[in-house]
């Protein structure tokens, strides 16, 4: 979940913003030290002169909105993962191939667990329970990007 601050709107002309409803923020911040993506759609219509978007989300269901919207397609797609995810000591910023679902291996509730395959095959494993991607059941293919 990303927050915004009343502070960092910036007021545009409905020349620039062109819909009432949305807003336009200085910055955003995240406040939990979990995965997110940054996702670049670019208009579905080659005639149109548009600009790409790009969204910011830290929910795997908006990728599929995005990848299920026929007004744009998806050109590009990162990972941004904290330290504990992906390794290292540091965040990083991953191009992505395809994101797999697996079921956590719990008897008693199902509760999944998402595997992000990078463009350079390293595989990250988001797990609540910190299960490792060997031990999650019935591993599919969510999306490809």
């Amino acid at each position: 979940m990303f927050e915004t601050h009343r502070e960092s709107e910036i007021f545009l002309s409905e020349i620039f913003q062109g819909n009432e409803d949305i807003q336009t923020w200085g910055h955003v911040s995240k406040r939990s030290h979990t995965l997110w993506l940054y996702v670049i759609c670019k208009p579905a219509d080659k005639e149109v002169d548009q600009a790409p978007v790009i969204f910011f989300t830290s929910n795997i269901f908006d990728l599929l909105v995005l990848q299920g919207d026929s007004s744009s397609t998806i050109s590009e797609a990162y990972v941004i993962s904290p330290s504990y995810l992906n390794g290292s000591d540091i965040w990083k910023m991953d191009l992505l191939d395809q994101v797999l679902v697996g079921n956590e291996p719990i008897a008693d509730t199902e509760q999944h667990a998402y595997i992000y395959v990078l463009k350079d095959e390293q595989r990250l494993v988001d797990s609540a329970l910190s299960t490792k991607e060997g031990d999650l059941e019935n591993i599919q293919l969510l999306c490809q990007i």
